[in-house]
């Protein structure tokens, strides 16, 4: 819940130091509230030495009534105004994050829809990935045709070079083989850790798999290198909702890619057709004009006057 200080809950709600003031002197119970510093907030006069009925929200201590028995009821309101000044803020700091997920995603939609390039798209991904969630690095990793290995198409930051995984090699590559978003705050702890895997100098990381269609293409991973730095399910829940948008994008990009390099494959091979029919018909054409001079008349009186030399040659 959101954290609340009792200076900040009376500037607020002006009224309700109103009513604690009406209510003390209604009853004749001198009063005063403090915050945990000691500083002193509101008051009716000196009620030092007085008892002391702690303010608390959620077993925190936010300050204390100072007054005679009569004042504890007092001390019970403060809390109950500061609980619901705590459950108001929460709702507005989620509908905050509410619409910031949303501008993400709208964000991300149109920046997503002017390449078809992977590497880009990858890249797009990330920045708003890392723009929205504190980290010192991270990474794309897409699986490779074969499906057996994940490869790096994009990376920024420090802290994260994994190059290459095989499927469901150390943490990474379990969440691709898995399609399952993971939080590691100790990474270092983790069974599935090896210090080959690139996470040489990271503490936590938070990585999303890329599916589309139930289909996982890859992984997106942010990672911190300080121990402070602990990712938290919001950080998930914003990461995988980043990464379901990216996915179909990125499968497109995949699609149209191979696409090109099909029709660049068969362009070639007809290249080497037209080239290997252009050498037939060239020998064709040799062999059909050899037989054209072979078979002319003055070809065949050369022929017989080579015949005619060579008998004349043996006989002498």
């Amino acid at each position: 819940m959101t954290q609340i200080k009792l200076k900040r809950l009376f500037s607020k709600r002006k009224r309700a130091a109103t009513i604690l003031y009406d209510l003390a002197a209604a009853n004749n119970v001198p009063f005063a509230v403090k915050d945990v510093d000691g500083e002193q907030l509101l008051g009716t006069g000196d009620a030092d030495g007085l008892a002391k009925f702690p303010i608390s929200l959620d077993g925190t201590l936010l300050g204390w009534v100072i007054g005679p028995d009569q004042a504890a009821p007092l001390a019970a309101l403060i809390a109950h105004l500061a609980e619901k000044e705590a459950e108001k803020e929460t709702l507005a700091d989620g509908t905050l994050e509410h619409y910031r997920e949303l501008n993400l995603l709208y964000n991300l939609s149109e920046k997503l829809g002017t390449s078809l390039e992977v590497a880009a798209l990858a890249q797009t991904a990330l920045e708003e990935a890392s723009r929205l969630i504190t980290a010192t690095g991270g990474c794309v990793m897409l699986l490779d045709e074969e499906r057996t290995a994940l490869e790096t198409f994009s990376a920024s930051g420090q802290g994260l070079a994994p190059g290459r995984l095989a499927w469901g090699e150390g943490i990474i590559g379990a969440v691709a083989q898995n399609g399952k978003a993971e939080i590691v705050n100790d990474v270092g702890a983790d069974a599935r850790y090896q210090g080959d895997q690139g996470l040489p100098s990271v503490s936590s990381l938070v990585c999303a798999p890329l599916k589309s269609k139930d289909k996982v293409l890859g992984v997106i991973v942010l990672v911190a290198s300080a121990p402070t730095t602990l990712y938290t399910a919001k950080d998930l829940k914003l990461l995988n909702t980043l990464a379901a948008q990216a996915a179909p994008a990125i499968e497109n990009a995949l699609l149209y890619e191979r696409t090109l390099r099909e029709a660049k494959a068969r362009e070639e091979r007809l290249q080497r057709q037209i080239q290997d029919l252009r050498i037939e018909l060239d020998e064709a054409r040799q062999d059909k004009q050899v037989a054209e001079i072979t078979e002319s008349d003055y070809f065949q009186q050369l022929r017989g006057q080579a015949d005619d030399l060579r008998q004349i040659f043996h006989r002498t």
